[in-house]
C-alpha cells in the first residue's frame, strides 16, 4: 500500500460480487429507494399516537383493611398448654386455636370468683345497712324538725300572752296612778278643810286610809308589772334557747347523716371495683381461649410448642381471610404524583402471567389487566414514594366495567378480562398509569430535553375532569 515494495497486487474486479454492486447503476438505485422508503416509514412512525404512562411497581393485597393479613394476639399474659390448629387449616370465625394457662399469682386460686362473689355479696348486705341507718337518720331528722316547730309554736304563743299581760298590767298600773293622784287630792281638800274645821277628823282619816291603799295597790301593780315583763324576757330567751337547742340536735343528726352517706359512698366504690374486678375475671377466663376474628387459614404459627410463656400483646398465629377483594398496592415516585388522581386509569402486570407490552401503545398490549385508583395517600412512605390503592376495573362477578367515568378509553376496556382468581395477596406486579395521547416525535423531543409527562397539556383538563365537566354542563341545560 505504500508502494515500498516491488511486489505488485493485481485485484480483478470481476472476481467480486461487492464490485458489481458498488459500480452498477441500478443496484444503486434499489438502495435508495429502500433507503427512502425507510426514512419516510420512520417519519411517519415519529407522527403515530403515543400515550404518555407512568411506571409504578408494588404488590398485590386487599381492598379493605379487614380483608388483609393479619396477627392474632394474646389478649393476657399466659403460658401455652394446647394448641387446636395447624398450618394451612382453615378455620371460621370464633373457632378455638390455642389455650393459655394463668401465669399471675391471683388467678391460681380456682376459688377466685366464688371468693369475689362472697366479697362482693358482703360489700352489699353492708351498703344496704347503711342507707337504712340514713334512712332512719332522715326520719329523725324529720321528727326534731317537727317538734321544732312544735316548740316554736309554743314558745311564741308564751310570748304574744306575756306581751298581753305587759300591756294589761300597763294599764293596771296607769288606772292606780290615776287614782292615786285623786286619792291625794281628795285628801289634800279634806285637809284643808279639816284645818278650816269645816270636816271633821274621821273624814279625814278616813281620806287618809284610802290614800294609803291606793299608794298599797300601786306598789303592788308596779310589782306585778316588772314581773310580767320579766316573764316576757324570759319566753323571749326559752325562745332563743329552743332554737339553739334544736339546732344542735339537728345538726348533730345531719352530721351523722353525712358521715354514713360517706361511709356508703366508700362501700358503693369498692362494691363497683368488686363488680369490675368479677366482671374482668370472667371475661379474662374467655380471654384464656385464643379464637379465630374471622373465617380464613393459618399461614404461620408465630409462637411453638407447649408451656412457652406469652406476654400480653404478643403475637401467636398470622390468619389470612378467606374471602377478601383483590387490590394493587403501588408506589409512585414524588415528581410523578401531581401526574395522577383518583379514578384514573392503570394498566397492570402480574407476576406469573405472560406478558407483551408496549407502553405507548396499550391498546396492543396482551397480558395487561384494567385497574382503577381508589386511594391516593398523602402521606410519603418509609421508602421514599406515594402509595397509592388500585382496584379491578372489571367486576370478576359481573364481567363489566364498574367505572362510574365513561370516557374513549374505558369503552375500550370493555373486552378485558377480570383480574386472575389465582391471584394471592403479597405476590408482585407493575403498573402504567396512562396519561396524554402524543405524537411519537413529541414523546422523543421530551425525553431528550427532560420535560415531565404533562408539560405539554398542563393548562388542559384532565380528560376525566373535562368528561365531568361536560357532563355537568349537559344535566344544567
Amino acid at each position: 500500500m505504500l508502494n515500498i515494495s516491488d511486489n505488485k497486487v493485481i485485484i480483478e474486479e470481476s472476481d467480486y460480487e461487492a464490485f458489481e454492486v458498488v459500480t452498477n447503476p441500478y443496484k444503486i438505485r434499489a438502495f435508495a429507494m429502500w433507503l427512502l422508503a425507510l426514512i419516510g416509514i420512520l417519519i411517519l412512525v415519529l407522527f403515530l399516537p403515543w400515550t404518555q404512562n407512568i411506571q409504578i411497581e408494588g404488590k398485590v393485597t386487599s381492598l379493605r383493611p379487614q380483608e388483609r393479613p393479619q396477627t392474632i394476639h394474646a389478649i393476657i399474659p399466659g403460658s401455652i398448654q394446647e394448641w387446636y390448629v395447624e398450618e394451612g387449616d382453615t378455620v371460621k370465625q370464633g373457632d378455638t386455636l390455642v389455650r393459655l394457662a394463668e401465669v399471675k399469682g391471683p388467678y391460681f386460686d380456682d376459688n377466685y370468683q366464688a371468693r369475689l362473689n362472697e366479697q362482693l355479696y358482703n360489700k352489699k348486705e353492708a351498703a344496704l345497712a347503711y342507707r337504712e341507718k340514713i334512712r332512719a337518720l332522715l326520719a329523725q331528722k324529720q321528727a326534731l324538725e317537727r317538734g321544732r316547730e312544735l316548740k316554736l309554736s309554743q314558745a311564741q304563743n308564751k310570748i304574744r300572752q306575756k306581751g298581753f299581760k305587759v300591756v294589761s298590767d300597763s294599764g293596771k298600773l296607769v288606772a292606780a296612778e290615776k287614782n292615786l293622784e285623786i286619792a291625794q287630792n281628795l285628801y289634800d281638800n279634806t285637809k284643808t278643810l279639816y284645818d278650816q274645821q269645816l270636816k271633821s277628823l274621821a273624814q279625814l282619816q278616813e281620806k287618809q286610809q284610802k290614800l294609803q291603799e291606793k299608794e298599797a295597790k300601786l306598789i303592788a301593780l308596779e310589782n306585778q308589772y316588772e314581773i310580767t315583763q320579766n316573764e316576757l324576757v324570759n319566753a323571749r330567751i326559752k325562745l332563743s334557747s329552743i332554737k339553739v337547742e334544736y339546732i344542735d340536735k339537728i345538726s348533730k343528726v345531719q352530721t351523722y347523716i353525712f358521715s354514713s352517706k360517706s361511709d356508703l359512698n366508700k362501700i358503693e366504690a369498692e362494691v363497683s371495683k368488686l363488680s369490675s374486678k368479677l366482671n374482668a375475671t370472667k371475661i379474662r377466663q374467655g380471654y384464656l381461649y385464643v379464637t379465630a376474628s374471622q373465617d380464613g387459614y393459618i399461614t404461620k404459627a408465630l409462637k411453638m410448642g407447649i408451656g412457652e410463656t406469652v406476654k400480653s400483646g404478643t403475637p401467636i398465629v398470622s390468619i389470612m381471610p378467606q374471602n377478601h377483594q383483590l387490590a394493587a398496592e403501588l408506589y409512585v415516585d414524588p415528581v410523578d404524583l401531581p401526574l395522577i388522581s383518583k379514578d384514573h386509569q392503570v394498566r397492570l402486570i402480574f407476576d406469573g402471567w405472560p406478558t407483551f407490552v408496549l407502553s405507548g401503545w396499550p391498546d396492543v398490549s396482551y397480558g395487561t389487566f384494567a385497574g382503577e385508583i381508589v386511594a391516593v395517600d398523602n402521606m410519603i412512605s418509609s421508602n421514599g414514594k406515594y402509595r397509592i390503592l388500585v382496584s379491578p376495573l372489571i367486576d370478576v362477578n359481573e364481567k363489566n366495567l364498574r367505572g362510574l367515568v365513561k370516557t374513549e378509553k374505558s369503552e375500550n376496556n370493555k373486552d378485558d378480562k377480570a383480574w386472575p382468581i389465582q391471584l394471592r395477596i403479597g405476590s408482585g406486579c407493575k403498573g402504567m398509569a396512562l396519561l396524554n395521547d402524543v405524537p411519537v416525535w413529541q414523546e422523543i423531543w421530551r425525553q431528550l430535553n427532560g420535560f415531565p409527562q404533562d408539560f405539554y397539556d398542563r393548562y388542559k383538563p384532565h380528560p376525566y375532569e373535562h368528561h365531568k365537566r361536560q357532563k355537568q354542563k349537559k344535566k344544567a341545560k
